[in-house]
């Protein structure tokens, strides 16, 4: 499978439009909380043009030629609001994937290929990602990349941490990577 990774740009407004307009998405994103999606979207995209780290994801639907398709969105955040104490410098994850693609695999690739890209441009940070309790497809995927999770909940949320030792070592990671041939689009 090839993935392809490219900066946000903006007029991939409507993609961020679409994940929020299911409510099952929104509500294990962002809880009972609104969310004005122009705005969020304006934030993310300011911050890419000043070099931060949001992404569109893509897979090539074509075995002939490439001919990729969107799956979803990813965000790395420099992270300095934290409920606990981390010894070293850390970004918040944050991401999904396109409703269709829910349960179809595409998720996991899609989100191994990211950390890698993470991890290879931040080989000495901590990744951070926090998910609703009620959340259990986000909660297995990120215990099945090695995030340790914290044994305490805050604000409703189950809160993880990755370094690159426990992504780099584990077995699953590594069989889902054989099979991903990742291209930088950016």
């Amino acid at each position: 499978m090839k993935i392809g990774i490219r900066k946000l740009e903006e007029d991939d407004i409507n993609i961020y439009q679409l994940c929020y307009k299911n409510d099952e998405f929104k509500r294990c994103i962002f809880g009972d909380k609104n969310i004005d999606v122009r705005c969020s979207f304006g934030k993310l995209l300011e911050d890419t043009k000043n070099g931060g780290e949001n992404y569109i994801v893509l897979y090539n639907t074509s075995d002939i030629r490439p001919s990729f398709k969107v799956i979803g969105f990813c965000n790395f955040l420099k992270y300095d609001r934290y409920p606990f104490e981390c010894p070293k410098e850390t970004y918040a994850f944050n991401g999904g994937i396109l409703p269709q693609f829910f349960n179809s695999g595409y998720g996991i690739y899609a989100c191994v290929s990211m950390m890698t890209l993470f991890f290879y441009n931040h080989s000495d940070s901590l990744l951070y990602a926090s998910t609703f309790h009620y959340n259990i497809r986000s909660t297995k995927m990120l215990l099945a990349l090695g995030f340790e999770r914290f044994p305490l909940m805050w604000y409703g949320k189950n809160h993880f941490i990755l370094d690159k030792i426990c992504f780099s070592n584990n077995d699953f990671v590594s069989k889902i990577l054989s099979r991903i041939d990742i291209i930088d689009m950016r």
